[in-house]
Order: C-alpha cells, then structure tokens, then sequence
C-alpha cells in the first residue's frame, strides 16, 4: 500500500485514470473482414459503427422556381409586392421577408429597393426599374 492510499483509502477503489479521456478502440483486421472493408470501426462502446462516406453527394434538382427568384419577380412588377404577397408567395413569415428585403435585396445583391405606404394603407415594395443603386 503506498503512501497516498493510506491517507486516503477510497483512492485504490476502482480503475485508475491517467487522463479524463477514454481510451479509443481501434479498428481491427477481423472487424473489417467481417464487416466489409476498412470503412467501418468500432466505437469506444464496442459496437461496430460504418463510418459516413466521404464522397460527395450529388446536388439536389432544381424543381422550379426558387423562392428568391420568385420574391424578385414580384419586386420588378410595376406595382410591387406587399409584405402579405411576399408571405404567401414563400410561406415565410413576416421577419423572415423583411430580413430578405434588408439582408438579401438591399444589401448583398445591392438593389435599390423602395416602399411606399399606399392610400390603403398597405405597405409596397418594389425595386425601382432594376437600377443597381
């Protein structure tokens, strides 16, 4: 018994850690007979997991129109869209349109973007003739 186990005897119980991480498993010959190949190993837990494959995936298609594309369509008409067009057009809400109007429109693609409160009292907004600002 050393020293530091007299002074304090709860330190001989159990397994004794170098450091707090655990100790990885590596991968073995027969696991990747067994399993198929060099592409799987096995986890700290002992299962045998496949590890995700590292080719890249093929892009999704294009089913039609995107919703960006379809927000500034809207925008080039010569009325404009409302903030409710904009909605429904994209089920987004209305911070979600808004933040597009500002992030997107005004800011990254640099569009002179202009609204208007109308008689109605409905908001529009309309890009004016394409014009980059």
């Amino acid at each position: 018994m050393t020293t530091q186990e007299k002074r304090n005897p709860k330190a001989s119980v159990g397994r004794r850690r170098v450091s707090g991480k655990r100790p990885a498993r590596e991968t073995h010959a027969g696991a990747d007979a067994r399993l198929g190949g060099p592409d799987h190993r096995v986890s700290a837990s002992g299962r045998h997991v496949k590890r995700a494959s590292l080719k890249k995936k093929p892009g999704r298609e294009q089913t039609g129109q995107s919703k960006k594309a379809a927000c500034l369509a809207m925008l080039e008409r010569a009325d404009g869209a409302s903030l409710l067009e904009l909605m429904l057009a994209t089920g987004w809400q209305k911070h979600s349109v808004r933040g597009f109007l500002s992030g997107q429109v005004r800011k990254r693609m640099d569009l002179s973007l202009i609204s208007a409160v109308t008689e109605a009292g409905e908001r529009r907004y309309w890009i004016s003739g394409g014009d980059r600002k």
